[in-house]
């Protein structure tokens, strides 16, 4: 069409023909060598082919060759009749584009349909496994969680010295119910323990109460003693102290007689002096007289 509008351009034209020659004959070689649906297949490579080579042996034979002499009115013939080629090709083309097209909307509707229908498989699935995650779940927290929850109290109260409160889950067969058991053999030492505490208690207690009660004995004991060592010294002193009037009224009375004795002394020396002069005297006069 630009060549006939411009035949001065024509060998530029015809170079662009030339290539675009070689670029059909790739394609249809690529096609030919395809995977296409058979009958896709042979409409574009084999049905609309004829058309194509009326096209370019037109084109090159006719159509070329007459604007290469400016024959216009050939040209232009030859310029009629590649345009029914063309659009002959054109229609087996635009069918096969429909064709195609109807089949990628049927297969998209399948596609469609088949994606909903595996949603809903999905989510069907989805929501079984959801209620089975959940009943699950649901049977953990029932089965372990819970036990577990109620024995951890448990520990808490046995640690707290709460020793009355029954141990859950004992007749279980399987790890929660070992774990009672364990339990159960901590509460039962801390009984045991309790209970020595309270027999070594009760056991201080009557020591305690034997020792103040032999102390009190001893207490008494002692102050009887006390009280009769007390009277007796009592009694002794008031013996003392009457022995001790009595002293003072001998040394009172001693000391007197000690008054008269030394006077009686000094009379007595007085006496033995006026004695002596006179033995003196005597012996003397027996001196004398003898």
């Amino acid at each position: 069409t630009l060549a006939l509008q411009d035949p001065s351009s024509l060998a530029a034209r015809r170079e662009r023909l030339v290539q675009l020659k070689k670029d059909y004959d790739e394609r249809r070689d690529f096609w030919s060598k395809s995977d296409l649906d058979p009958g896709i297949k042979a409409r574009l490579v084999e049905k609309s082919h004829g058309d194509v080579q009326r096209f370019w042996n037109l084109t090159e034979q006719s159509f070329l060759p007459a604007l290469a002499k400016a024959d216009t009115a050939a040209a232009a013939k030859s310029y009629a009749e590649i345009t029914t080629a063309y659009t002959a090709h054109r229609a087996v083309i635009d069918e096969i584009v429909k064709q195609t097209n109807d089949d990628n909307a049927a297969a998209e509707a399948g596609a469609t349909s088949r994606v909903k229908f595996f949603t809903i498989i999905l989510w069907s699935i989805s929501a079984f496994v959801l209620v089975v995650v959940g009943g699950g779940i649901a049977g953990v927290a029932k089965g372990v969680i819970q036990p577990i929850v109620r024995m951890t109290v448990a520990m808490q109260r046995l640690a707290g010295g709460e020793l009355e409160n029954e141990i859950p889950s004992l007749g279980r067969k399987d790890e929660v119910g070992a774990m009672a058991s364990a339990l159960q053999v901590f509460k039962e030492n801390a009984l045991r323990v309790k209970e020595m505490e309270v027999a070594q208690t009760s056991s201080a207690r009557k020591s305690e109460e034997a020792r103040k009660a032999a102390m009190q004995q001893v207490a008494a004991g002692f102050e009887k003693a006390v009280g009769t060592i007390l009277k007796t010294v009592a009694s002794a002193s008031a013996d003392i102290e009457a022995s001790a009037g009595s002293l003072t009224r001998t040394a009172e009375t001693t000391q007197q007689l000690s008054a008269t004795v030394a006077a009686a002394s000094e009379q007595s020396s007085s006496n033995v002096q006026s004695a002596a002069a006179a033995s003196e005297e005597m012996a003397s006069s027996v001196e004398e007289i003898s």
